[in-house]
């Protein structure tokens, strides 16, 4: 999976999805609400795992929005 933020560094990064810490979510079943708080064990994850170091810190966060949200959708590994 690639992303390209042309408005944020023009940055592009590619995940492989099998290397995303699915391990740490189990994502939200369809019709179900996610909760008022973020998974901070999820967050903290992909922070250490799945964005490199060397980000800026406004790469970091419109990495981190976008892979939430996408492992978040995600539901008994389909992906």
């Amino acid at each position: 999976m690639s992303v390209h933020f042309i408005d944020v560094d023009d940055y592009r990064f590619e995940w492989r999805l099998e290397d995303l810490p699915w391990d740490l979510t189990n994502g939200i079943a369809p019709g179900d609400l996610h909760g008022d708080t973020l998974d901070q064990t999820l967050v903290d994850g992909i922070l250490e795992r799945s964005i490199p170091n060397t980000a800026s810190s406004k790469v970091k966060t419109a990495s981190l929005a976008f892979l939430y949200l996408y492992m978040m959708l995600t539901h008994e590994g389909e992906r």
